[in-house]
C-alpha cells in the first residue's frame, strides 16, 4: 500500500510539474500577453463604434452635442492614459510580481466597461472612459516588462512581433464586430461580446505562472529528487543486507 501511494504521489508530482512548465512556457505567456493587448485594443475600438448612439439613446445628449461629447470622452481616455503611464510603470517595476498590476488593470477595465454598459449619465460615461485609460496604461506598461522577463532581451523583438498580431486584430475587428452586433442585436449584445473577451483574458492571466518563480520551483524540485534518490538507494541496500542476514540465520538454524 505504501509503495502504491508513493508511485501515485510521484505521478501526480510529475503531472503538476509538467503543467507548471507549460503555464510558464514562453509561448503560453506570449499568447496570454497577445490576448491581453488584443482585448484592450478591441474594447477601445468597439466602444468608439457605438458611442454616438449611446450618447443620444441612453444619455439623452442632443444630436448637435454628440460630436462635442464624443471628443470629450476620447480626450478623457487619452488624458488618463498619459497621466497614469508613469505611475503604472513605477508600480510594475516595484511590485513583487507582474500579476499585481495585471489584476489591478483587469479590475479597472471591468469596472469601466460595466459603467459604459449600464450608465445613462454623461458623467458616468466620462468616468468610465477614464478608468479604461488607466487600465490601458497598466496593460501597456506591464506586458512588455513581462515579455522581457520571459524571453530575454535577445528575443524581445520576435515576441513583440507576435504581440503586434493581437494589436492589429483588435484594431481591425473592433469597429467591424461592434457595428455589426450593435446593428443586429443592440447595445447590450455589444457589451456581452466585450465581457466574453474580458473573461478569456482573465482565464489566461490566472493560468500564467511567472517564469522566474517557476524556474526556481522546478530547480528546487529537481534538487529535492536528487537528494531523495541516494537516500532511497541506501535504504534499499540496508534492507537487502538485513534480508540476507536473516536468510543466513535461518539456514544455519535448519
Amino acid at each position: 500500500m505504501g509503495l502504491k501511494a508513493q508511485i501515485l504521489s510521484s505521478k501526480i508530482s510529475e503531472a503538476l510539474q509538467v503543467i507548471s512548465k507549460a503555464r510558464s512556457s514562453k509561448w503560453f505567456i506570449i499568447i496570454a500577453v497577445s490576448v491581453a493587448i488584443f482585448t484592450d485594443t478591441f474594447l477601445y475600438g468597439v466602444i468608439v463604434s457605438v458611442l454616438p448612439f449611446a450618447l443620444t439613446e441612453r444619455a439623452g445628449i442632443a444630436a448637435d452635442r454628440v460630436q462635442f461629447w464624443t471628443s470629450i470622452m476620447l480626450a478623457a481616455y487619452g488624458a488618463a492614459l498619459v497621466a497614469a503611464a508613469p505611475i503604472s510603470g513605477y508600480f510594475a517595476d516595484n511590485s513583487r510580481s507582474r500579476q499585481s498590476p495585471f489584476f489591478l488593470g483587469l479590475l479597472t477595465l471591468s469596472g469601466g466597461n460595466v459603467m459604459l454598459c449600464v450608465g445613462k449619465n454623461i458623467g458616468i460615461l466620462v468616468a468610465a472612459r477614464v478608468l479604461q485609460g488607466f487600465s490601458s496604461s497598466l496593460v501597456w506598461s506591464v506586458e512588455p516588462a513581462r515579455l522581457s522577463d520571459t524571453v530575454g532581451s535577445d528575443q524581445i523583438g520576435q515576441a513583440m512581433g507576435h504581440v503586434g498580431i493581437g494589436i492589429n486584430l483588435g484594431v481591425l475587428l473592433s469597429p467591424l464586430l461592434g457595428g455589426l452586433v450593435f446593428n443586429r442585436r443592440g447595445h447590450y449584445s455589444v457589451f456581452a461580446m466585450a465581457f466574453a473577451f474580458i473573461a478569456l483574458d482573465i482565464i489566461l492571466r490566472l493560468a500564467i505562472v511567472e517564469r522566474k518563480p517557476a524556474v526556481q520551483a522546478n530547480s528546487l524540485q529537481e534538487d529535492a529528487e536528487t537528494k531523495v534518490a541516494p537516500n532511497n538507494n541506501r535504504e534499499g541496500q540496508r534492507l537487502s543486507i538485513e534480508n540476507s542476514h536473516e536468510g543466513d540465520y535461518l539456514m544455519n538454524n535448519n
